[in-house]
């Protein structure tokens, strides 16, 4: 019963972080995903099979601990501890769903059940597994720690990207040993990162002719006044933001931060174009997701779908400078080493 729950869950995911942060899981199962092999203890051939190359894990618990194995109580608690030794990460959850009669009277029943119970206190307080009281919940709890998961990881890789303020070329012995460093490179002169600032800076003319009209000032009219635009919490890095997934709040103004702008606004001074405030006005535009991401909770939050609400216009413009703005961090990065903001 909990295998498509965590297959739905899986494939909502990947829908939509396969198009927005160009990642997905693959998911296996030892019922579909294995084969008759011999050579070796059955978990010894199914952690080769299976466990060994996979990147993380999901363990649910409920009436049953397992079958021993060689070296554990079962084979989830191998597969577990092969994975948390090395530091790949397990989504545990231990089900609280009430159980039927003709179940408690099955042989073996109620040891298995202390062996869960157990195995439970072995991680008590550690914070690394999470009850679930119906399936519905497993599914939403899942999701959450998907997108939360993944999120982190995201954040965490943008920092280590590149190292570099620059690139260097070595020429090296036969026996390895280092002979000289025969230059830093920029690869800003090769002829594919001309290409690349070219097309920049055409998209950035593209979107200085889009007309938004902007509204009279109704500061004195008695008018309400607008609603103060709801922003994204703030990260250390330009790239985190751009990865950041989106719909943290079900609805919230289109805007920019100023480290992304201030990304465009240096590009544009080298390149000797002039960039006003009406480059970033985006009329009323919104950007509406179907469900919220919170943090609130150790393992709070859920996966979202977001949508630009307004004119084509609104929509097209945003949609441009999102573009502008990622392709300028890539040039930067590859051109001049990463935060080499004033090389552009």
């Amino acid at each position: 019963k909990c295998f498509p729950v965590i297959k739905t869950a899986v494939d909502e995911f990947n829908k939509y972080a396969k198009l927005n942060l160009s990642i997905g899981i693959d998911l296996v199962h030892w019922s579909t995903d294995s084969y008759p092999e011999s050579g070796g203890p059955p978990q010894s051939l199914l952690n080769k099979q299976i466990v060994d190359s996979a990147d993380a894990a999901v363990a649910i618990f409920w009436t049953r601990f397992g079958t021993p194995t060689d070296k554990y109580g079962s084979g989830t608690e191998e597969e577990i501890s092969e994975l948390l030794n090395s530091g790949r990460q397990v989504f545990l959850y231990f089900l609280d769903i009430p159980v039927p009669p003709s179940m408690t009277d099955t042989v073996g029943y109620h040891e298995q059940r202390a062996k869960v119970s157990a195995y439970k206190k072995m991680f008590s307080g550690k914070g690394i597994y999470c009850d679930i009281p119906d399936l519905g919940a497993l599914k939403k709890q899942f999701s959450r720690h998907l997108a939360l998961y993944f999120t982190q990881r995201l954040a965490e890789d943008s920092g280590v990207i590149r190292k570099t303020n620059h690139s260097e070329l070595f020429i090296t012995a036969v026996n390895g040993s280092p002979i000289a460093v025969v230059q830093h490179l920029s690869l800003s002169d090769c002829q594919e990162m001309k290409e690349k600032r070219l097309a920049i800076v055409d998209d950035i003319k593209s979107v200085t002719h889009i007309v938004i009209v902007q509204p009279p000032n109704n500061e004195n009219d008695g008018t309400e006044p607008d609603q103060p635009t709801v922003e994204l919490p703030a990260v250390s890095t330009i790239k985190e933001q751009l990865w950041a997934v989106p719909g943290l709040f079900k609805r919230r103004t289109a805007s920019f931060s100023e480290d992304e702008k201030v990304y465009v606004i240096e590009f544009c001074k080298n390149a000797c174009i002039a960039v006003t405030n009406d480059f970033w006005y985006l009329g009323g535009l919104e950007i509406e997701a179907t469900l919220a991401l919170s943090f609130s909770m150790p393992f709070g939050g859920k996966t979202s779908t977001s949508s630009l609400v307004r004119t084509d216009e609104e929509k097209y413009k945003y949609i441009l400078l999102k573009k502008i703005i990622c392709d300028i961090v890539e040039y930067v990065d590859l051109a001049y080493g990463n935060g080499a903001l004033s090389a552009v």
